[in-house]
């Protein structure tokens, strides 16, 4: 009676099952069992005996197959583990057919999840079957290992391991169209599974390999610091969704209440015992709550029993120990079960929260852990839950904790094939919680998620590095408008691409690297530091991508703007990014420099020098300053050897091929790069070497060849590159001449090598270099010849006994090298330069000035140019020159001050240099110089510098002074009767300088200037000048002269010293002795210096010789 109704159901039932579920139905459990006990022999045998004991300390493992209309989400045709493939079914839901069947996958692995032969599954995964070969027979061999995947994406056949069959339903109708993308989405995403590592770079084959592997290992090794991977939690994460706190009422717990202190100070029964109870609670509740029909159904006492049980473990789970023995245990398996079976979201968002918390506290994954069922179910769960946001935040925050916990325990363990299975289902559900709805909140935590497990580089980490998570990524970062998602899309995408750096790539080449770097301009520091990071990871990758960003300077200038940031990480970054960009490109480094790189670089380095101080704090910052230093600094040589090797192969010809032609212009104006290097001092004491120097040397001679048309450059690459060169070239030298440490530091190099050339490139024809050439000699003087100060006097002399002396105390090669140094250089200036000097003197302005300013240079240092010069025809040139200009002009006051510099020991020959004309240009000069100084004010245009004016007086002083000696031996000859000779001379001697008189009314006037140094040396000018020549041929008493008279006396009279009165005095009386002063009372200035006189003689406060030559001179007057 009851046998036709019951085969009536047994035929429905066998109709409505798949294929798939009937293969895995409890049906066939002992047969499988069976089967893997003859292969695998008496160990699994024994495993699974200990599974079946713990299986009945926990009857959770026995799957409960739930209505339809509860959707029972175990995970179909997959063997998660050795307990569910040898005691448990799981029913497939009502929608499962056709192409969910086919993105199923069956594993068979150990208790605790683990695949169990990582070999044979892949090759089984890598397997893959026609429908013809719907069903195999397991007497069929194994396929062969070689045969390989085609890179397009197929949906991926289900697989179980050992003998068992493989099915696949013929026909299905998927009723649910959104879980078509769902399962292509799936498929394609596990297809990179099937794929060795290497295959991933077959997403773009425009990768290569970069062709600097220090530059590039140093960057890659920096450019990922560890906040750029820092991890932070999902669940209970305030930033993304604020939480409410987890309370439990600890007098209607089912368990002990323990703290978590005490929980740590449990022995290993007590946890045994404290599980079992857990466990227990779980299970009553379990039995003693009706599966519902419907999900709105009010909480009973049971539900709210175990609401209260999951408050609590969600308490004590915050502790890392406590979390590590809870996952470790069955425990996870009992919540899984639980989840599955909750009659509403109430009881299952409490479980949700207890499962991620303990993921997220988890610090250790045993082998036999059952967290691949933990994920299946949450995929699951999350794939049926797509289109609900609210449900969507529940199931997001523990499966990417899961998630992340597994793959951090993989790359912990260096796992490449994973330890734990992962659905595909779960990298697609997040890719669409990234992509579809509106949801900010669910698009936060998705990408937080991805942010989490692409810290780390693993199995899983590696599957969600695609470009279509890529570009769900990008397409967040630039449509959210929260900032707290699209920091966290773009941190995501930075660390996928330090994965796989194809995924940023397909970015660049979908948006374009415009759209990629525009992103920079406006954006804050951190979405700037992983944006650059993600650009520098990708470029590491491919050269073709880093020229299609540098080929576009207005990009580049984007990377610049950066180096502004007040972000210290942003500015490494940046750095680190610019490094990549001119690495093997000097055309885009001189780019950079010429918009202030160096400037950025120094003003960092000189921030950081605190840190650097100490090597302990030795910041992030500091390292990718000291790799830019490193490499920038090697760069300058490396320039010089191209141009040189450039023009080395065109010197001497007048037509240069086409392809030297091409090289010369691609090369020559890569030069500018070395003198902006070298304008620094971060990378000048880095540059400058003897090689450096000597390629220096180098260049200027090809500059002369070039300079002289002897080599036609500018026909090959137009006269304005080739200007820029020759001033390039000059421009380096300028540098090293301005400081005089590297001068020293390679003294004989710069000698040997720097100086010959440039001395020829001083009579340049073109104006421009002259004058360039010059300034740089006379810079290069002051540091050359310094050494040579005491060096060049006379033989005789006791300071070249004492230099000799202490040179003995020095290495004999020391002192032979310096010996000749000095003498090169000497040789070098005489012969090469001074030996024609007056060609520069006699040129075009402004070369005269510059050449004199030269030899001034030189006079300053080296007496034995001093008397080279006045040996030579320099100086009828130089007073022609002084004759032509005003004294005011550059050009007349360098030409004083090397008078001044020559006129030391004017004693030796006099009598040339009155031959050649110097009392008339002391004579000019003085008394233009004497009325532009005391009529500065009236003459506002004219003004004479302090310098050349004292400059003049000493050039007078020391004349007057040699005569005076000259004249001085002569008279004591006579009165010794000596020869006639040294008096004829000294007249004629008086003779020559007589014009030097009519400077005493100048000299008389200057008595009355403010400046102490002006009219000191202009009372003794006036003293030597008056004793030798009185007050001839000049009105030396004027009234103007007696006023400046009266004037130093009264200012003087209370002087501590008698000497300028003294002097002054003796002047005016030696005056009154020798002119006419007929007017000397008619005058008020005469009265006033009589009255002053009279009250000196009449004081007693003034010195006696001082009184003396007052009465004097009142007599001397009273006799006229």
């Amino acid at each position: 009676m009851f046998a036709a109704p019951l085969l009536n159901c047994v035929l429905f039932f066998f109709i409505r099952i798949s294929w798939l579920e009937l293969v895995n139905h409890p049906f066939w459990t002992q047969v499988k069992q069976e089967e893997y006990n003859a292969n695998y022999g008496e160990e699994e045998d024994e495993e699974v005996e200990r599974h079946k004991r713990t299986s009945d300390l926990s009857p959770v493992e026995q799957t409960v197959c739930l209505p339809s209309s509860l959707s029972a989400i175990g995970q179909p045709g997959c063997d998660v583990s050795k307990k569910t493939s040898f005691h448990s079914t799981s029913a497939a839901p009502d929608g499962l057919h056709g192409t969910d069947a086919e993105s199923q996958q069956s594993v068979t692995g150990d208790p605790g999840g683990k695949l169990k032969n990582s070999e044979s599954s892949n090759k089984e995964m890598r397997w893959g079957g026609t429908r013809e070969d719907q069903v195999k027979t397991r007497d069929l061999p194994e396929p062969n290992g070689a045969e390989e995947v085609c890179h397009t994406p197929q949906p991926i056949k289900p697989y179980v391991t050992g003998n068992v069959l493989e099915l696949k339903p013929k026909s299905g109708v998927n009723q649910d169209n959104s879980d078509t993308i769902f399962l292509l989405s799936s498929a394609h995403g596990n297809s990179r599974s099937q794929c060795s590592i290497s295959d991933s770079s077959n997403h773009n084959t425009e990768l290569e390999v970069v062709t600097d592997p220090d530059i590039s290992s140093c960057v890659k090794r920096l450019l990922h610091t560890d906040s750029d991977l820092s991890v932070t939690q999902i669940i209970d994460n305030p930033k993304i969704l604020k939480s409410t706190p987890v309370r439990f009422d600890p007098r209607n717990l089912c368990v002990p209440a323990y703290s978590v202190e005490k929980l740590l100070s449990l022995s290993d029964d007590e946890w045994t015992g404290f599980l079992s109870q857990l466990h227990s609670c779980f299970e009553e509740k379990s039995a003693s709550v009706p599966l519902p029909s419907s999900a709105a159904l009010p909480q009973s006492t049971a539900v709210r029993s175990r609401l209260n049980l999951l408050c609590y473990l969600c308490c004590i789970v915050g502790h890392t120990v406590v979390a590590d023995r809870l996952i470790n245990s069955t425990l996870l398996s009992v919540l899984t079960q639980q989840l599955r079976q909750a009659p509403n979201w109430d009881l299952r968002s409490k479980i949700l929260r207890a499962m991620g918390l303990l993921a997220l506290h988890c610090s250790h994954l045993e082998d036999d852990c059952h967290v691949s069922e933990a994920v299946s179910t949450l995929t699951e769960l999350l794939r049926e839950n797509l289109r609900n946001d609210k449900l969507k935040q529940f199931l997001l925050p523990p499966l990417g904790e899961f998630l992340y916990l597994i793959s951090s325990e993989e790359e912990k363990r260096g796992s490449p094939e994973g330890l734990w299975f992962v659905p595909a289902a779960a990298y697609t559900g997040l890719m669409r919680s990234l992509r579809e709805g509106n949801d900010a909140v669910v698009h936060h935590m998705a990408a937080k998620a991805i942010e989490n497990i692409s810290s780390t580089v693993s199995g899983v980490s590696r599957h969600l590095a695609t470009t279509e998570m890529g570009s769900a990524l990008w397409y967040l970062f630039t449509h959210s408008t929260v900032e707290a998602v699209r920091v966290t899309a773009i941190s995501s995408l930075s660390r996928l691409t330090r994965v796989d750096p194809a995924v940023f790539l397909s970015v660049i080449d979908t948006c374009g690297p415009a759209a990629v770097l525009e992103g920079i301009g406006g954006a804050g520091s951190r979405v700037q530091q992983h944006l650059l990071t993600a650009v520098a990871s990708a470029l590491l990758a491919s050269h073709i991508h880093k020229h299609r960003i540098t080929q576009s300077r207005d990009l580049v200038l984007k990377v610049l703007r950066c180096l502004e940031s007040p972000s210290a990480g942003t500015r490494a970054k940046a750095f680190l990014l610019l490094l990549l960009l001119i690495q093997n490109n000097t055309h885009m480094l001189l780019y950079c420099c010429q918009h202030r790189l160096v400037m950025y670089l120094e003003r960092d380095l000189r921030k950081a020098t605190p840190v650097r101080d100490n090597p302990s704090q030795s910041g992030y910052l500091c390292q990718c300053l000291d790799l830019l230093l490193l490499h920038l600094s090697g760069t300058a040589p490396v320039i010089m050897e191209d141009v040189l090797s450039a023009l080395r192969d065109v010197i001497g010809r007048k037509h240069p091929s086409a392809a030297q032609s091409r090289q010369l212009k691609q090369t020559l104006p890569t030069l500018s790069v070395v003198p902006e290097l070298l304008s620094s001092q971060v990378f000048r004491a880095r540059i400058v070497t003897k090689e450096f120097l000597v390629q220096t040397g180098l260049m200027l001679n090809y500059i002369i060849s070039v300079e002289s048309s002897e080599t036609n450059l500018s026909s090959a690459v137009g006269a304005a590159i080739c200007e820029e060169l020759i001033r390039t070239s000059l421009s380096i030298v300028e540098v090293l001449s301005q400081h005089h440490a590297l001068i020293h530091q390679f003294h004989c190099t710069v000698v040997d090598a720097v100086l010959p050339p440039l001395t020829t490139l001083a009579f340049s024809r073109k104006v421009e270099w002259s004058v360039f050439v010059l300034k740089v000699l006379s810079e290069l003087s002051l540091v050359l010849l310094v050494q040579n100060d005491d060096d060049d006097d006379d033989e005789n002399d006791d300071k070249v006994e004492e230099s000799r002396d202490r040179r003995e105390t020095r290495g004999t090669a020391e002192r032979s090298g310096d010996g000749a140094s000095r003498s090169q250089v000497l040789s070098v200036f005489t012969k090469s330069l001074l030996s024609r000097f007056e060609v520069l003197l006699g040129a075009t302005e402004p070369i005269p000035l510059y050449a004199l300013k030269l030899l001034v240079s030189m006079t300053e240092h080296s007496s034995q140019i001093c008397r080279f010069i006045k040996n030579s025809g320099i100086l009828p040139v130089v007073f022609q020159l002084i004759m032509a200009n005003s004294v005011t002009s550059g050009t007349g006051q360098s030409a004083v001050v090397l008078l001044c510099n020559l006129s030391g020991d004017t004693v030796k020959n006099q009598q040339e240099l009155h031959q050649q004309g110097l009392v008339e240009v002391l004579v000019r000069t003085v008394s233009e110089a004497a009325l532009v100084y005391l009529e500065g004010e009236k003459h506002a245009g004219r003004k004479i510098s302090l310098v050349v004016l004292q400059a003049l007086l000493e050039i007078l002083q020391n004349l007057l002074k040699q005569t005076s000696v000259v004249v001085r031996a002569a008279l004591q000859s006579q009165r010794l009767s000596c020869s006639a000779a040294e008096t004829e001379a000294a007249e004629k001697l008086l003779v020559a300088n007589r014009p030097l008189s009519q400077l005493s009314t100048h000299l008389i006037h200057m008595l009355s200037t403010e400046n102490q140094e002006v009219w000191e040396e202009s009372i003794q000018c006036l003293s030597l000048l008056v004793q030798l020549y009185g007050g001839e041929g000049q009105d030396c008493l004027s009234p103007s002269c007696l006023q400046s008279f009266c004037h130093l006396l009264r200012t003087h009279m209370n002087a501590a010293t008698p000497r300028i009165q003294r002097t002054a005095l003796r002047v005016i009386k030696r005056l009154t002795q020798t002119t006419e002063q007929s007017d000397w009372f008619d005058c008020p200035e005469g009265a006033g210096l009589t009255n002053l006189l009279r009250g000196i003689a009449a004081s007693n406060r003034c010195h006696p010789d001082v009184t003396q030559l007052a009465v004097e001179i009142l007599q001397e007057v009273s006799r006229s």
